[in-house]
């Protein structure tokens, strides 16, 4: 489905909750998990909730996915440390993405299809591990106002004249990349449709020093 019919369904779907209709639900979210980051052995592990004081990055809709992502990154660039996730994993490193194109050509170039299966496969999943690594970073700095809708920290804050009731949460600075599971499909669906805008590319920026500064303050890498 199209980013344009996806955000109307979004907006009827609203439309529905200010009649008091019940609507379409996306996805159960009592599944979805989030990403902890700390500064011991093993450094990364998957958590349920963000109730300690620890990095969190998601909510990750899907479990196997991540553990999938996480794989790909071990298998090609091996046993991660703290820098390396700070560096690789939390933030989009091209020169990663370079070195998985030029070892998959490599192999394709040797006849070794097989290598160059694995290769592709390791490509796709951490390819869309750093699109949600974007969406995380820039999805609470998302505003607009458009003609259907009035978008606020990455959420349909009002259509027309009615004004949703966008919880105005806290978020501690080990939440800079989180957010609750149950906003991922709104703020998702609205992070895809505008995910060109030029300001995005700002905010990215933004967060992600804000990000490397947290890291650098709370634990003197």
């Amino acid at each position: 489905m199209q980013d344009e019919n996806i955000l109307e369904a979004l907006l009827n779907e609203n439309k529905l909750k200010l009649e008091n209709v019940a609507g379409f639900k996306f996805d159960k979210f009592d599944n979805y998990v989030y990403l902890a980051v700390e500064p011991k052995p093993p450094y990364i592990s998957i958590k349920e909730d963000t109730q300690k004081n620890i990095f969190y990055v998601g909510p990750f809709r899907d479990r196997f996915f991540l553990l999938d992502a996480l794989d790909s990154f071990q298998q090609f660039f091996g046993e991660p440390t703290f820098e390396l996730i700070i560096n690789s994993y939390l933030q989009v490193n091209q020169q990663n993405l370079k070195e998985l194109e030029t070892k998959l050509n490599e192999n394709m170039e040797n006849l070794d299809f097989i290598e160059a299966e694995k290769i592709k496969r390791f490509k796709k999943h951490i390819e869309k591990f750093y699109e949600l690594i974007k969406f995380f970073l820039i999805t609470k700095e998302l505003n607009m106002k458009l003609q259907t809708c009035d978008i606020k920290s990455g959420m349909i804050e009002k259509m027309g004249n009615k004004k949703f009731s966008i919880p105005k949460i806290e978020y501690r600075k080990n939440e800079l990349m989180a957010f609750n599971k149950d906003e991922f499909w709104e703020r998702w669906i609205i992070f895809k449709h505008f995910q060109n805008e030029k300001t995005n590319d700002e905010i990215y920026e933004r967060n992600k020093t804000k990000m490397v500064k947290y890291f650098k303050e709370f634990y003197e890498i």
